[in-house]
């Protein structure tokens, strides 16, 4: 029996006592029964008064559990009338942790938004972020994309000695490289960095096409 909010007192009568978005409920019934009554039906108003302005997009396979209110892309609990919060993980992306039947499953946010708006996300696929900003989770900002085309939308890498993408120096010259599908695709060798970069910018949209990134 779910006895949450009641509590028997010591003249046989029930109290259902709760405080829920600064409502403060406080009443005594005579039954047991009246008591689980009245505390789902003062629950239930308090919820739907809550949810009235949303725009909620259930979760899938937590339908009832969790929702997204696509009014502000915040992840909204049906139990506890509450956003939940996010938190950053280890690469910078916003995650949150839902639970179901005594289970927790830790979800990518963006992955949650892009499923909210678009559709559900194919198996191996990725949700690829287009200006590389991780927290960046506006619906404009996310595409679908397989593991080649999201390495393709990479910023520099930190161990680029002479500051541009797909380039190094090579005998003292320029040497464009290009890979995708961790295969070489494009190598070339120039004389000036201007040049090298002029051809880099070229082959990486023939190449990368709309996932590329020039550092």
């Amino acid at each position: 029996m779910d006895l949450k909010h009641i509590r028997k007192l010591k003249n046989n009568t029930y109290q259902v006592r709760f405080i829920k978005h600064k409502i403060n409920y406080d009443k005594v019934f005579k039954t047991i029964e009246e008591a689980k009554k009245m505390r789902d039906l003062k629950l239930q108003e308090i919820k739907l008064n809550i949810e009235t302005n949303m725009n909620l997009k259930q979760i899938k396979n937590y339908e009832g559990l969790y929702s997204i209110d696509l009014n502000n892309n915040e992840v909204y609990s049906h139990l506890s009338y509450k956003y939940i919060k996010k938190n950053i993980d280890i690469g910078g992306y916003y995650i949150v942790k839902l639970h179901k039947n005594n289970k927790e499953k830790t979800i990518q946010f963006h992955r949650l938004i892009y499923e909210a708006y678009k559709s559900e996300i194919p198996e191996g696929m990725l949700i690829d972020h287009i200006d590389n900003n991780t927290q960046n989770n506006n619906i404009d900002n996310l595409r679908l994309a397989n593991k080649s085309e999201n390495g393709c939308n990479q910023k520099i890498s930190k161990n680029n000695k002479l500051g541009y993408k797909n380039i190094r120096i090579k005998n003292n010259k320029y040497e464009v490289r290009i890979t995708k599908n961790r295969k070489l695709i494009y190598r070339e060798i120039f004389e000036t960095l201007e040049e090298a970069i002029k051809n880099r910018d070229i082959q990486l949209k023939l190449i990368h096409k709309e996932f590329c990134n020039f550092g």
